[in-house]
This record gives structure tokens, C-alpha cells and sequence, in this order.
């Protein structure tokens, strides 16, 4: 069983074409999207890319997609933002969004939000969880030197201690983590040709490249 991971695509328009060739060469089982399909919109842009994709899928929002890309991704059958969902058999739970940044962005949460919002969540220790921000103090949340990712999403995490969280977000962090038993994949920014293949058996990742 197999993922592919795309983050960040910020409605590049190339990324369609990028997406739709990383999945006809991986062959994936499911496709996770892991937040900021655009960049403030389009929605246009949003509702071709999910068309490309040809393989059942889940997705949470991004701090750069407003409520018109959520709104979507229900419409659609996709989101997994605070709720569970089970897809080829494998078990996903999800928030979108992210923690405050400095640039106003149109879906940011205080802490007290998401930590009030994660209270509700019930996950496994089986289940895939997404977040397009990625928790504090590990490789994914590293921003110049920086640990700028969200406490609440770390307090949830090694609280529950799903198998795996995989987000998105900081451009600049790279690679796989650990809280507890926990894997913190970091997907790169598909607006630059980059994702994760992700095997849901063993947690190993695989990059791919446009």
C-alpha cells in the first residue's frame, strides 16, 4: 500500500501535469494532500487539480486556501479536517490551517483554537493523521534556525500517538521525525516539483521529483 503526498502546490499550474505524471509512474493506492492547494484562490485552480487526481484521496486544507477550498474539499469527499476517515483500508484523521504566522493569511488558528479543535479528535495508534502545520520542535517545523511549529499539535500528538503525521507548510524544513512513536513526515512544495511517495506498510518515504 502506498501514498502519494503533495503539499504547498500554491496553484501552480504546471503542478496539475506534475501530479498527474507522479502518479501514473508510482501507481499509488491513495493520494494525501496536505494543505495550500492556492494561494488566497483560485478555486478553479483547485477544482482541476483534484480532477487529476485518479486515485481515492484525502486532503486538508492550508493556511493560504480560505474557506472556498474547504468548502470544496467537502464537496468533493475528500477532507479529513477534524474528522476520521478510512480510505483502501488505512485509517486517516486530519486538521487544516495552520498556527499564526507573521503574514495574515487567510486560515490561521491560535493555539487555544487548535488545541480546543484537536480535543474533540479521536485517533488510533493505526491512524495516518494530516496537518498542514507541522508540530513544534522537530525537523519539519525548522525555519531558519527556528522551531516555529504549533505546541497544541505536539501536546496532541504525544498524546494520541498515531502512527504518523505528515504535513506540510514550512518550505525549508526537510525530512522524518519521531515524537514517541509517532513519524513526522515532512512533504516538500509540490509548487517545486517536489513530494513524497510514502509506503503505509512500513512508513518508509521516497522523494519524487517532476
Amino acid at each position: 500500500m502506498k501514498a502519494v503526498c503533495f503539499s504547498d502546490v500554491h496553484a501552480e499550474e504546471i503542478a496539475i501535469e506534475w501530479a498527474q505524471g507522479m502518479i501514473e509512474r508510482s501507481r499509488p493506492d491513495v493520494a494525501i494532500i496536505a494543505g495550500d492547494l492556492t494561494a488566497r484562490g483560485p478555486v478553479g485552480f483547485a477544482e482541476d487539480f483534484l480532477d487529476a487526481i485518479t486515485v481515492p484521496c484525502v486532503a486538508v486544507f492550508g493556511n493560504m486556501d480560505d474557506a472556498r477550498i474547504a468548502a470544496l474539499l467537502e464537496k468533493r469527499g475528500v477532507s479529513i479536517h477534524l474528522k476520521a476517515k478510512k480510505v483502501a483500508g488505512i485509517a486517516f484523521a486530519g486538521i487544516g490551517g495552520s498556527n499564526p504566522t507573521p503574514f495574515d493569511t487567510p486560515t490561521e488558528f491560535s493555539e487555544g483554537e487548535i488545541a480546543a479543535m484537536l480535543a474533540g479528535m479521536r485517533v488510533t495508534h493505526e491512524t495516518i493523521f494530516i496537518s498542514h502545520f507541522p508540530p513544534f520542535g522537530t525537523k519539519a517545523d525548522l525555519l531558519r534556525g527556528t522551531h516555529v511549529g504549533s505546541r497544541a499539535l505536539r501536546a496532541f500528538l504525544e498524546k494520541t500517538q498515531p502512527r504518523a503525521c505528515v504535513c506540510g507548510h514550512i518550505h525549508e524544513a526537510e525530512g522524518t521525525d519521531r515524537i514517541g512513536k509517532t513519524k513526522i513526515i515532512k512533504v516538500p512544495a509540490l509548487q517545486h516539483g517536489r513530494a513524497l511517495l510514502l509506503d503505509l506498510k512500513n512508513l518508509d518515504v521516497k522523494e519524487l521529483r517532476a
